[in-house]
C-alpha cells in the first residue's frame, strides 16, 4: 500500500454589497507531499500575481492567499 498525502489551503475574504468575492484554488494529489506542495504553488502562482497586479492598481482592496 502506497503513502497519499493531501494537501489543501482556502482563503475566505468578506466585501460591502458592491463588491465580489473570488475563490480561487488548486486540487493535487500525489505520493510525495514536496511534489504535491510544488505542483499546487505552480498552479496558484500565476493566479497570485494577478491578483497583486490588480490589487496594485487599486482593483482590489484586499486579498488572503495561502498554501
Amino acid at each position: 500500500m502506497s503513502l497519499q498525502i493531501t494537501v489543501r489551503g482556502s482563503a475566505e475574504r468578506s466585501y460591502p454589497a458592491e463588491r465580489g468575492i473570488v475563490s480561487l484554488g488548486a486540487h493535487v494529489e500525489g505520493p510525495d507531499k514536496d511534489d504535491v506542495v510544488a505542483q499546487a504553488k505552480r498552479a496558484l502562482d500565476p493566479l497570485t500575481a494577478q491578483l497583486g497586479e490588480l490589487q496594485q492598481r487599486g482593483a482590489v482592496s484586499g486579498s488572503s492567499a495561502r498554501l
